[in-house]
């Protein structure tokens, strides 16, 4: 049986949990869905935000979610990855999340920020995609998620 494999760019960005409650940040997470109709392998993705590079075999399944967390351990009934690297984490106060597949090609990127047009959080909100058709680097594709985020749970 010959497998068939989905395209990197059917994974997206979905959600962005960067300014959390606590005092040191470990909830942070970032959340890569994919929107196609096929698997996707991610072994040895990575992101420029954070330093994390998914582990040889993993996949994600069609119009499944996956994160990876600064302390994955926080989230017990997710397929949470981590931890992130050299106590590296998102900025607060806005940067590019750009996820890179494992030739080091752009797959997607996400300009968040907490100014301009982009949703306006207080700690501990997430930015959640309205819709995975929108383009994410545009601010009117998010809104505002609850306290926590919702990781695992796409649009």
């Amino acid at each position: 049986m010959l497998d068939v494999w989905g395209a990197d760019t059917d994974v997206v960005v979905t959600e962005l949990l960067y300014n959390p409650a606590s005092v040191n940040d470990d909830e942070e997470f970032i959340e890569l869905y994919n929107k196609g109709t096929r698997k996707v392998r991610v072994g040895g993705w990575s992101f420029t935000a954070v330093d994390y590079v998914f582990p040889a075999g993993t996949v994600i399944d069609p119009g499944a979610a996956v994160i990876s967390a600064k302390k994955p351990s926080l989230y017990p009934t997710l397929t949470a990855y981590g931890p992130w690297n050299n106590g590296t984490g998102l900025k607060n106060d806005g940067e590019t999340v750009t996820v890179l597949n494992a030739e080091g090609a752009e797959v997607d990127s996400v300009p968040f920020d907490n100014v301009g047009s982009w949703p306006k959080l207080t700690a501990g909100e997430s930015i959640v995609l309205i819709d995975v058709a929108f383009d994410n680097a545009l601010p009117g594709s998010w809104q505002l998620g609850p306290i926590g985020g919702t990781p695992g749970v796409h649009p």
